[in-house]
């Protein structure tokens, strides 16, 4: 999903800043390279996890204190030494998490600059427009996995785990499909 969000936020760059450019530059194999790409990054994190979560044993009430089957409670219910699987959890979330927001931040502030360099009202609004519901998606589902994922196990709670994977669950579903057209 990040690596999605990634590429929407470069189609985003290069429709806005690139206007010019943007037929000969997101032609429909570059669109399918990038949907390949976040597909097959997407596969090979989910297989990883999967793997190292299948390493642990498990015994008990095998209930997780959670909305969906996440990582973290999944580790709550291991009965083993989990570190190694945090410190994955950890390495991969940075990873996947940090890195792909970043990258949407400098997309983005090039974009606020072109849009504030648009001399009418009208067309910094319209230009604005088109980028606001990737917007919302990015913070919803950047937020919340940073929150999730990347704060201290001593602020650890289950009640605010299930709350911000509300919001990562509403943003997933709510993502914007990828466009495998150029506009015209």
């Amino acid at each position: 999903m990040t690596s999605l969000l990634v590429a929407l936020a470069y189609d985003r760059y290069m429709a806005i800043c690139h206007p010019l450019h943007y037929i000969a530059m997101m032609r429909r194999g570059v669109c399918l390279q990038l949907s390949a790409v976040s597909w097959l990054i997407g596969m090979l994190v989910g297989v990883g996890q999967t793997t190292f979560m299948f390493t642990l044993p498990y015994s008990g009430p095998n209930r997780i204190n959670h909305f969906f089957c996440d990582l973290p409670p999944l580790l709550k219910l291991a009965c083993a030494d989990t570190y190694r699987n945090e410190i994955a959890v950890f390495t991969i979330s940075v990873t996947f998490v940090t890195v792909p927001f970043l990258l949407i931040l400098v997309s983005y502030i090039r974009i606020l600059h072109a849009i504030l360099s648009i001399p009418s009202a009208v067309g910094r609004s319209k230009t604005f427009s088109i980028c606001s519901s990737h917007l919302i998606v990015v913070t919803l589902f950047f937020g919340s996995s940073i929150v999730m994922y990347l704060k201290s196990k001593s602020r650890y709670s289950f009640n605010t785990d299930k709350l911000l994977s509300l919001f990562y669950s509403v943003s997933v579903s709510n993502a914007e499909p990828f466009d495998l057209q150029p506009e015209e």
